[in-house]
């Protein structure tokens, strides 16, 4: 079941990475916010157990999306699409905490496996890390977020 758990979470992170679904801020600071600690509360959007998700979070999300999808009409619809790049957010912030408080880690293995994965369905790593660039991450923040 663990491994399953472990299975689904690595697609779905993947899945929001490929999709252009980057640019959240993974690191929590001890009262369980994102960022700044003095961010100005008309500036949250949402509040996912105690997380923050910020307008500005948001807005990097959307042009992240825009960037991703260049040329997809379905996402040039701008209520529609904040709507989805919040939805994304709060799913994402769901499933990281899911994947905590039930312990599930990625070895050094997994994590490798699923990279190899990912690359082989590009034609170079050259390829793959224009990509990145694309979803305005670098090798070392899309590592992470798989880990």
């Amino acid at each position: 079941m663990k491994k399953v758990f472990v299975v689904c979470v690595s697609v779905m992170i993947s899945i929001f990475l490929l999709n252009g679904c980057s640019g959240e801020k993974e690191n929590a600071d001890s009262a369980g916010t994102k960022g700044d600690s003095a961010v100005d509360s008309s500036d949250i959007v949402a509040v996912v157990n105690g997380v923050d998700i910020t307008e500005k979070e948001l807005s990097e999300k959307i042009d992240d999306i825009k960037k991703s999808s260049a040329g997809n009409n379905r996402m040039q619809m701008g209520g529609q699409m904040r709507r989805e790049a919040l939805a994304n957010m709060i799913n994402y912030e769901l499933l990281l905490m899911a994947a905590e408080d039930a312990g599930v880690t990625v070895s050094d293995e997994e994590l490798s496996e699923r990279i190899n994965e990912i690359k082989s369905g590009y034609e170079s790593e050259e390829q793959l890390l224009n990509r990145l660039k694309e979803l305005g991450m670098n090798k070392t923040e899309f590592e992470k977020r798989l880990a």
